[in-house]
């Protein structure tokens, strides 16, 4: 199958393991590619299913795997500049901001996936060992960019460490 996926280099490798041809091209482009035959699939998100429309009747989910995470990037010097003061403003609001738009985009995607279920959508749950075979081949994925990159593998670690995540 050939699936059309956001994502870099891993999230393609996880693909190519699930036996999939991963396909990359742009999002407004995402419903005309699936109603002729270029694309058999999208990974994506709520709002990429309603940007396709019920054509797409059929949504799978993974629990657990497709989680996103907002970022932001700020001048280190810029930032170190500061006075501290208008340094703690600024990452205190940052948080604060991230923090909100994170239960926004949850809320968000709860609200679109509702009305593709109204609209006459059917969404199918992985189950649990499926899932964890998909864990496995990211995993594993993940594994083959750690390889190649050990000094940004160290850092995450060290981030998934303080923060809990896996």
């Amino acid at each position: 199958m050939k699936i059309r996926l956001t994502g870099g280099r891993v999230l393609q490798d996880t693909m190519r393991r699930f036996g999939a041809n991963p396909v990359t091209m742009p999002a407004t482009e995402m419903a005309a590619a699936l109603m002729q035959g270029a694309i058999d699939g999208i990974f994506t998100s709520a709002g990429g299913w309603e940007m396709v429309g019920t054509t797409a009747k059929v949504a799978s989910y993974v629990p657990g795997m497709s989680l996103l995470t907002y970022s932001m990037l700020v001048d280190k010097n810029w930032l170190e500049e500061l006075p501290d003061d208008l340094r703690q403003v600024v990452t205190a609001t940052t948080k604060e901001m991230l923090a909100q738009q994170w239960q926004s985009a949850i809320d968000s995607d709860k609200k679109v996936m509702d009305k593709m279920l109204a609209d006459g959508g059917r969404l199918v749950t992985v189950d649990d060992a499926n899932r964890e075979e998909f864990r496995d081949l990211a995993l594993k994925a993940s594994a083959t960019f750690d390889d190649r990159y050990p000094e940004v593998a160290k850092e995450m670690s060290a981030i998934k460490a303080k923060y809990g995540s896996e």
